[in-house]
């Protein structure tokens, strides 16, 4: 059942980053930088997988990354850079935020702390691993594709690229697994297993999901 609604979700994500596309770069960016949030709010619910133990915030990472493709391609790298830098500043604030009111006393008639205490509790070390091993992960992307472009200096452009992005995807869930879920998750491993399975999978179709947007949306358009 939870694999029916991960494709729902995941479809449900895709259509309106291309419905936000359809508005203008503006509701692209806001709806891009709403994803880091939600995802780290909802990341502390596990849920069963294909036999395995994972969390769900796989989807809106999924989506973040078709909406910064969609602003790169569409409005060019610099929005695209720009719209991420904001993305990571609303998730610094709402960490804030969030932590504000935890410190908050409740009142005797309060019912909703204990509620918030589990799930906001988490937000700052997930946060901050978000911050460190993003920036590890993009680094380590630039070092991968000097690298093969020296050794392999005849591979396709193509074809290095797609090399570089898995292996520091693949660097960006097994670090960011460990540093935000270790000792909360049943499985660190499952999540890794999934995490990467969905990964490659957007990576694969990132290409022609950006073709099939430019076929529906024109540039005219936004």
């Amino acid at each position: 059942m939870n694999e029916w609604i991960l494709f729902f979700h995941i479809a449900v994500l895709l259509v309106l980053s291309l419905l936000a596309l359809k508005i203008g770069r503006e509701a692209l960016v806001a709806f891009l930088s709403l994803q880091p949030i939600l995802s780290n709010l909802f990341a502390s619910k596990q849920i069963d997988l294909f036999h395995l133990t994972t969390t769900t915030c796989d989807p809106f990472i999924i989506s973040c990354t078709l909406c910064a493709t969609l602003l790169h391609e569409y409005f060019g790298a610099q929005t695209a850079k720009k719209a991420l830098y904001i993305s990571y500043a609303l998730l610094l604030f709402f960490m804030l935020a969030s932590q504000i009111q935890l410190l908050y006393i409740p009142s005797q008639y309060d019912t909703h702390h204990a509620l918030f205490v589990p799930l906001l509790s988490l937000f700052p070390r997930l946060t901050l691993a978000s911050f460190v091993v993003s920036f590890l992960a993009q680094r380590l992307h630039l070092v991968i594709l000097s690298y093969f472009q020296r050794i392999w200096p005849g591979l396709p452009f193509s074809m290095r690229t797609f090399m570089a992005v898995t292996l520091s995807q693949l660097f960006d869930t097994v670090a960011f697994t460990y540093a935000a879920f270790y000792g909360n998750v049943h499985s660190v491993w499952h999540i890794i297993i999934i995490c990467s399975f969905l990964k490659t999978i957007m990576i694969l179709l990132n290409t022609p999901l950006t073709l099939f947007a430019k076929r529906i949306v024109k540039i005219h358009e936004v």
